[in-house]
């Protein structure tokens, strides 16, 4: 049987082995520890998780060589910044790239942390999609493995059934925009197209990839003149990007339906009609669509 390291060709002359991506995640949370996992595992990074930065440097020859550690800001025993110190201080990951998780960044701490070199600062909460988009700034493309990592019905149902929540409770708006690419668009061609509309949207939207293909963009606070500015926003980078034959199709709460199932199955059936159907940065018929009601405008 022949070894071959990650990066050598085999030999017998076939492509080299690649090697995975690995990400360290140290976070006393459970929930949050998963929740990378399970988004970063989809694009073939291996997640080593750590309840306490104690644990990580105790580990440090199991993580050396990691293309990035996530540190949460706030730890039983050391804490975020005492961690970053001795970080820096181990020889086997004081070159590794440090996201810090954090629920403020404030001045004075950012100040503090830059001296150690920290790459990036997420805020908590956070959704997978803006994670994945902030870890791939750092360690570089990720590309889904094999077919496009998409979610299932029940989870994006999930998510609509929260922003659901939360308009009700607050009265405001909530716009769904439904992106539906050729069928024949290749996997890495999907994901710049995702990155793109990640990069375009506030903190406060959601880039949501459907198993099926589509992308379904959940957006709080967005009326009809919002939504609309998104659509074209989202249609004329995508064409840059030369993504072409975009759908678009768009479902308002609580016009087209008061529950997820409603307001998804709403949006579901106008991204099959023929009428939806319009150019990448035109206006077709589904983005006149949906009246999505009062709000802010959704200007991202």
């Amino acid at each position: 049987m022949q070894t071959v390291k990650a990066g050598e060709p085999a030999l017998d002359g076939t492509a080299p082995a690649k090697r995975k991506k690995l990400v360290a995640i140290v976070d006393d949370s459970p929930l949050v520890t998963t929740r990378v996992r399970s988004a970063l595992g989809r694009y073939g990074v291996e997640v080593k998780e750590f309840r306490r930065a104690e644990d990580l440097l105790a580990a440090r020859r199991q993580v050396a060589g990691a293309d990035l550690i996530i540190l949460d800001r706030l730890l039983p025993g050391m804490d975020g910044l005492a961690a970053l110190e001795r970080i820096r201080e181990t020889p086997e990951l004081a070159r590794t790239p440090i996201m810090m998780l954090t629920v403020s960044a404030e001045k004075a701490y950012v100040q503090r942390a830059a001296q150690f070199g920290v790459a990036d600062y997420l805020l908590k909460p956070f959704t997978e999609d803006t994670l994945v988009d902030r870890v791939a700034r750092i360690i570089g493309p990720l590309a889904p493995e094999g077919a496009p990592a998409g979610r299932p019905r029940p989870e994006i149902l999930a998510e609509i059934r929260k922003e659901i929540k939360r308009a009700g409770r607050g009265k405001t708006a909530l716009a769904l925009l439904g992106v539906r690419l050729e069928e024949a668009t290749p996997p890495e061609r999907r994901e710049e197209a995702r990155r793109q509309m990640v990069s375009l949207l506030r903190e406060t939207d959601t880039v949501l990839a459907a198993a099926g293909g589509d992308f379904v963009l959940l957006l709080p606070f967005a009326d009809r003149s919002g939504t609309e500015v998104v659509r074209k926003k989202v249609g004329d980078a995508l064409a840059r990007v030369g993504v072409a034959g975009t759908v678009f199709a768009v479902a308002s709460f609580p016009e087209d339906g008061e529950d997820e199932e409603a307001l998804l199955g709403a949006l579901e059936r106008r991204l099959a009609e023929p009428a939806s159907s319009a150019p990448a940065g035109e206006t077709g018929a589904a983005g006149q669509r949906g009246d999505t009601g009062g709000g802010n405008g959704g200007e991202p």
